[in-house]
């Protein structure tokens, strides 16, 4: 590119990461209400509510039954709130009027996002919190409506996991108001976002967020954020998640006392400062390398070298002693590890795993693997985990050993 491109760039990228910082304090202490819409009666739906929103003092939960669908159109027009969570199945039970509503949370979320597209309401993050039995029964088998929604709970893991559940939301909400009040339309917009800056591009695959490329107006506010989401951050690639880090350094987190001491002393540059990133923690692959190659000073890559040598490098490099790497799914499996066996989640080399069946990753993003042992004993297939039609018959020779 020519000096006036790379200047163009660092202009548009200086006009939103200067707006990231104001923003951000912007919305610190902001209220962000939730309308909860569930066909069930508040005694039922309620504590579901209350699960979610007691762990994050900045989040309302508020639970409505759903009305007829030209209503609740109107009504959520009128009302102001941050965000939405819909139950799959609005279609059930009888409102406090006595009706059933003859659409479900698909639809609605469809006809909000064609609005918010036309700029006829405000683009808001959508959550879908149904039971496992009813995502089972028909939303896992429906890929076309999934890109509806920027996350997807099961009401089951709302006491356990309601911790997670309100920062993912409180974060969505922010992002969108984030995104909104930016300026910006195209792919250097969208690098922005995460907080890259120009001498970071050249690491990044050229053909990450280049349909965003162009003079285009701008695009609604839910597709950038369902790129990042889905394309970035709950996908490994440029951006790994803590326990892909740990794999990807030889260290088993359970037993290394000191791996906390490591990741945010030694690494603390590498992690993801865009946005989103107070939900999702991730940290970016290609500074994890230029940090291994300074810190320990070593010709060798980190792909080279196995578990117990990258640990070894670490300690003499730190002086951190409490670091130790884990051992392999199976005996006789390669240390080398670079990946999560989807079944275990436990590092893997992927030499030792089997593709999984699923959506074709995009150019910058890992493949997901299975361990063959993991495979073989059929783990996650309820789950819907299952190995990639290319490689089932691999598989059948595996069997018959």
């Amino acid at each position: 590119r020519g000096l006036g491109d790379v200047y163009k760039r660092q202009t548009q990228l200086r006009s939103v990461l200067k707006s990231l910082p104001h923003l951000r304090r912007k919305y610190q202490e902001m209220t962000i209400k939730y309308i909860y819409i569930d066909d069930q009666p508040s005694s039922a739906a309620s504590p579901y509510a209350k699960g979610i929103e007691q762990h994050h003092q900045q989040l309302t939960v508020c639970h409505q039954q759903p009305i007829e669908f030209s209503a609740q159109l109107r009504n959520l027009r009128q009302e102001e709130y941050s965000g939405l969570i819909l139950d799959l199945r609005l279609d059930e039970l009888k409102n406090s009027s006595g009706k059933v509503t003859e659409y479900r949370a698909t639809a609605l979320a469809q006809e909000l996002r064609t609005r918010a597209t036309e700029k006829r309401i405000t683009d808001v993050p959508i959550a879908l919190l149904s039971t496992n039995i009813k995502f089972k029964a028909s939303f896992e088998k429906d890929d076309t409506s999934h890109d509806l929604f920027d996350a997807v709970y099961t009401k089951e893991s709302v006491l356990e996991d309601g911790v997670r559940i309100s920062q993912e939301l409180v974060c969505l909400a922010k992002g969108y108001i984030l995104i909104n009040e930016s300026k910006g339309t195209n792919r250097d917009f969208v690098l922005g976002l995460l907080n890259l800056k120009v001498d970071d591009f050249g690491f990044i695959d050229p053909r990450l967020g280049s349909e965003f490329e162009g003079e285009r107006k701008r695009f609604p506010v839910h597709e950038y954020a369902r790129f990042i989401l889905r394309y970035l951050l709950n996908s490994s690639g440029p951006l790994i998640s803590e326990k892909v880090l740990a794999a990807r350094l030889g260290i088993d987190i359970e037993s290394s006392n000191d791996w906390e001491k490591l990741r945010d002393k030694f690494f603390c540059q590498c992690q993801y400062d865009g946005i989103f990133n107070e939900a999702w923690p991730r940290w970016w692959m290609f500074k994890v390398e230029k940090t291994w190659q300074t810190l320990t000073d070593s010709n060798a890559s980190l792909r080279g070298l196995d578990a117990h040598e990258r640990v070894e490098n670490l300690i003499k490099a730190t002086k951190l002693k409490n670091l130790f790497s884990p051992a392999p799914i199976e005996q006789g499996y390669s240390t080398k590890f670079w990946t999560l066996c989807k079944g275990f989640q436990k590092p893997l080399d992927p030499i030792d795993g089997l593709l999984v069946s699923g959506r074709p990753p995009e150019p910058w993003q890992d493949k997901c693997y299975l361990s063959i042992k993991a495979a073989l004993e059929r783990v996650g297939r309820n789950e819907g985990l299952k190995v990639h039609p290319l490689e089932r018959s691999r598989l059948s020779e595996l069997k018959g050993k």
